[in-house]
């Protein structure tokens, strides 16, 4: 496994536990499947988030 797709993939799940985190905080009686979906989309723009900042590091080896 490449070292720049665990980069990401860590990065990712930070910012989803992150954006979960305020989402329960604020908004605590949100439906489960609301809360799946905003996981789930947290996860892919975290990933996406994660690929632009980490890809840096990539070109310049």
């Amino acid at each position: 496994m490449n070292i720049g797709n665990i980069d990401r993939a860590l990065f990712a799940g930070l910012f989803v536990a992150t954006i979960i985190f305020i989402s329960e905080f604020f908004f605590p009686e949100t439906n489960s499947f609301i809360s799946i979906l905003i996981g789930a989309l947290a996860a892919l723009f975290g990933y996406l988030i994660g690929d632009k900042l980490f890809l840096k590091e990539k070109e310049e080896k």
